[in-house]
C-alpha cells in the first residue's frame, strides 16, 4: 500500500493522477457486509490509462474513521538517538569516553510532521515534535532539555525552548528537512520533488562539551494518518 488505510464512506473520491514513476493512489475502502459497487470513471475528456485495481480486507484495528468529526484516534511514533550505544559499529562491553554530540543529527521524519489528510496541504495539518535531552557532562552541567518544534509557512522548522533544569547544555539550534532518493542516489534539503524520495529531518548542535546523553523525539500522529508531504 503506499499509504495506511483509512474509511470514509460517505465520500466520493478523485485519486490524484500518477506519472511514469507508476507509484499507487489510495483510492478509499468499502464497509459493511454484502455486495459492493465498484464505478470507476475519467473526471476528464483526456485519454488516461488504468494500470491496476487493487481490493483486499482490512482489519478493523489497522483503519481509522476519517468521517467522525474532529475527535479521532491518534498514536504515538518515538525516535531514540544516545550515546554510548552498542552495536556493530561499537561492540564493546567497555563504557567509551564521554564524546560531543555530533552537529548534525538526522532522523526519519515523524509522520505526524507530515500532513494529515489528503485534502490539505498546508503546514497547518501537522503536529507537535517534542524534544527531550538529557545530558551527563563532564563540565558538571548535568541537566534535562525539553524543546517543541512545528513547522514554519515555509517549511523551515520552529524551535520553541520549553524547559532547561541548568543554564547551559545540549541544545538544537536549527532544524531543516532533508531527503534522498534510493533509486537515483540524489539529495537535497526541503520538501522533495521527487514522489521516491525519503524525507528526514536534521537538527543541528552547536555544542562541543563531552558528554553521556539521550535524546527522545516525540510525535503524536492521526491513526493511520495520510503521511503525504506538503508541497
Amino acid at each position: 500500500k503506499s499509504f495506511p488505510k483509512e474509511i470514509s464512506e460517505t465520500m466520493s473520491y478523485t485519486t490524484q493522477l500518477r506519472n511514469s514513476d507508476g507509484r499507487k493512489s489510495w483510492a478509499g475502502a468499502l464497509v459493511g457486509r454484502g455486495w459492493k459497487t465498484i464505478y470507476v470513471n475519467n473526471t476528464s475528456s483526456d485519454a488516461v490509462y488504468l494500470n491496476y485495481l487493487i481490493i483486499e480486507p482490512c482489519a478493523p484495528d489497522s483503519i481509522n474513521q476519517v468521517n467522525g468529526g474532529q475527535v479521532v484516534p491518534g498514536e504515538k511514533q518515538v525516535y531514540l538517538y544516545k550515546f554510548p550505544f552498542n552495536g556493530i559499529s561499537n561492540p564493546s562491553t567497555n563504557l567509551p569516553a564521554p564524546a560531543p554530540i555530533p552537529s548534525s543529527v538526522t532522523i526519519p521524519l515523524p509522520k505526524g510532521m507530515f500532513r494529515q489528510s489528503q485534502e490539505w496541504n498546508g503546514y497547518y495539518d501537522s503536529f507537535v515534535m517534542d524534544i527531550t535531552i538529557k545530558s551527563d557532562l563532564t563540565g558538571g552541567s548535568d541537566g534535562i532539555y525539553k524543546y517543541s518544534c512545528c513547522f514554519k509557512s515555509d517549511g523551515s522548522l520552529n524551535i520553541y525552548k520549553i524547559f532547561k533544569s541548568v543554564a547551559s547544555g545540549i541544545e538544537p539550534t536549527s532544524g531543516s528537512i532533508v531527503w534522498e532518493d534510493p533509486t537515483t542516489g540524489a539529495t537535497g534539503t526541503g520538501w522533495p520533488d521527487s514522489a521516491t524520495a525519503v524525507c528526514k529531518i536534521a537538527l543541528n548542535f552547536s555544542d562541543s562539551t563531552a558528554a553521556y546523553y539521550t535524546m527522545e523525539i516525540e510525535c503524536n500522529n492521526v491513526m493511520r494518518s495520510y503521511g503525504g508531504r506538503m508541497y
